[in-house]
């Protein structure tokens, strides 16, 4: 039987999938995060608490449960896992290659050595003359903490008297203390390109392409993706070229690998940011709902040196399902009444999941400061056109009704 380990931030919906998958498998599963969590450690055999900056400490834990492979799901906790897996000779990527993704600052230099898109940028060494370390860049820009996760702490900055607040909330926010400023990139519509693509060697496999859609309230959230992506098969493949010439400067040669990026007002594929994880929010369960490959099968048997399940795709007939993944914030906190689901596409629902389990009866955030969604849903569709038809009308079709408000069964 063979062990592995998985380290996890709580809650995360991506490290109970690897457990449920690795359980399937029959594999020994060990968890590892930085706080109790119940729903995940029933899912383990065995559950320890540890430190993200305590490479010893797990290090002595995988020689203690003789473990044949490591996979990370924090961001925080990648470069421990990595240095474990390369002092154990565990299959992994090198700490310096992911070193590569997780900085922003290493990030943006990494892009600027290939022959991709990338926005001119500034990484300030102190914020006295700050006007000064950005002179070379045109407003409109944004601050970005060097290492964080999803958006917070950026802020697009359109007055030069709003820089150096905005400096100070990335560096606030920062796990490293430090910010990256850049020219802000205008995104062309709500609608962004994510991927979450699997590297083997010189091999990626293209299977998580969707376009991912953000709603005007929050425009730094995705909150709804569309498979199969509606763009052209040249747009497709300067998209690939991108991708992999990024994925080869960083040095990354085992993983899946969650990518958000768009195509530019001129044409360029910009890639915001490259993290070296799956996404959250149930994307690769809805990955393999529209095309048959199971990513998280892929990543827990290829960490432990398994690839049976990584030659078997290769002769694998891939579908492609219309589908709709839909994530259901509330526009304002308050307490939740229910989520109500129009009669005329709860027929299309083929999967629903709660994150934080269900939330009836309980304070939810609003959609700026949400950990995670209410809910999640996936809707199947016969054609393209009727998916179309129901994402221009998703927000009125689904969304949570908080106690205070009148009850009722439709939007304008």
């Amino acid at each position: 039987m063979k062990t592995i380990i998985i380290i996890s931030g709580t809650p995360s919906e991506t490290a109970e999938m690897e457990l449920i998958e690795a359980e399937k498998i029959g594999y020994r599963r060990i968890l590892c995060t930085d706080r109790p969590d119940e729903k995940l450690g029933q899912l383990a055999d065995m559950h320890y608490l540890i430190s993200f900056e305590d490479v010893a400490g797990l290090l002595q834990i995988a020689q203690a449960e003789k473990a044949d492979g490591i996979i990370s799901m924090s961001t925080k906790a990648m470069i421990m896992a990595a240095t474990v897996c390369q002092i154990l000779s565990l299959p992994g990527n090198s700490p310096e290659s992911l070193e590569n993704l997780i900085s922003k600052t290493a990030f943006r230099k990494m892009m600027a050595r290939t022959d991709v898109f990338c926005p001119d940028f500034v990484i300030p060494n102190t914020s006295d003359n700050l006007e000064e370390q950005c002179a070379s860049l045109h407003l409109p820009i944004i601050a970005k903490p060097a290492q964080g996760s999803s958006s917070f702490g950026q802020t697009v900055v359109y007055e030069q008297r709003d820089l150096q607040s905005a400096y100070a909330n990335a560096v606030a926010t920062s796990w490293n203390g430090e910010a990256v400023i850049e020219d802000f990139i205008p995104q062309p519509s709500l609608c962004a390109l994510e991927l979450d693509v699997f590297v083997k060697g010189e091999d990626i496999l293209w299977d998580g392409v969707r376009d991912s859609y953000r709603v005007e309230k929050a425009p730094l959230r995705p909150v709804y993706d569309v498979y199969p992506v509606g763009i052209s098969n040249e747009m497709f493949k300067q998209m690939q070229y991108t991708v992999r010439a990024l994925l080869k400067e960083a040095g990354v040669s085992l993983g899946e690998f969650n990518i958000e990026g768009y195509f530019t007002n001129t044409g360029e594929f910009f890639v915001i940011e490259i993290n070296p994880r799956p996404a959250g929010y149930y994307n690769p369960q809805h990955i393999q709902l529209y095309s048959g490959v199971n990513l998280s099968k892929l990543l827990v048997t290829t960490a432990v040196g398994d690839d049976s399940y990584y030659e078997s795709l290769k002769g694998f007939t891939r579908t492609r399902k219309h589908l709709l993944a839909y994530s259901v914030f509330s526009d304002r906190g308050g307490v939740l009444d229910y989520v109500y689901i129009d009669p005329s596409i709860q027929t299309k629902l083929i999967d629903q999941r709660y994150p934080l389990g269900r939330m009836e009866g309980c304070l939810v955030p609003d959609i700026l400061t949400a950990i995670r969604p209410i809910t999640i849903l996936t809707f199947q569709f016969d054609t393209k056109e009727e998916l179309e038809s129901a994402r221009r009308r998703i927000e009125a079709l689904v969304y949570p009704v908080l106690m205070d408000e009148m009850q009722h069964t439709s939007r304008i």
